[in-house]
């Protein structure tokens, strides 16, 4: 089983005053044992090349279209996973048996700090983006188009945050959706 711990984070506002207090809990990544946890394969997750957004934003602005930015919320949590990972129960959140051996999480989700987080989420994501009925530009795998009865819309996607050109906010809004 992987190790795991919490992050603890405050988010001020301009005046320097807390206003939210923010926890993730995290996978202890270095622990993860090639093979068994992860495959060779699964620890690069692709990116959407600069060259491919700034040509989106370039020809979007040059069409009048309307420009967005997107960040998927514990966007890690939202992948599949392949096959069963194990985690140390969270600090703080510890049981056990009747014969007092402790519990392992079996993680069911993606996790942030696991080596291979990033691939399987990409993974998910171009699963779920391609069912809607977009399409993937051969050059740049994190590139997606569609044309839509609302209009067309093209993503640039870096690991959870999508750059969005919409021709119109209907197809934008449908997008959300």
């Amino acid at each position: 089983a992987i190790g795991s711990k919490w992050v603890y984070r405050l988010k001020t506002n301009k005046d320097g005053l807390v206003y939210k207090w923010k926890s993730r809990l995290v996978a202890k990544g270095l622990s993860e044992v090639l093979g068994q946890s992860y495959l060779a394969d699964e620890v690069y997750a692709p990116v959407c090349d600069y060259s491919s957004l700034r040509t989106m934003l370039s020809i979007a602005n040059q069409r009048g279209w309307g420009l967005y930015q997107v960040d998927i919320s514990n966007a890690y949590l939202h992948s599949t996973l392949p096959r069963p990972q194990y985690m140390v129960q969270p600090p703080g959140f510890e049981r056990t048996d009747d014969d007092g051996k402790p519990y392992v999480c079996k993680l069911l989700r993606g996790l942030y700090g696991t080596k291979s987080g990033g691939y399987h989420w990409h993974r998910t994501f171009d699963e779920f983006i391609k069912s809607l009925g977009f399409a993937q530009l051969s050059g740049d795998a994190c590139f997606y188009r569609a044309t839509t009865e609302r209009g067309k819309i093209w993503l640039c996607i870096y690991v959870d945050d999508v750059t969005v050109a919409a021709s119109s906010e209907e197809v934008y809004h449908w997008f959300i959706d």
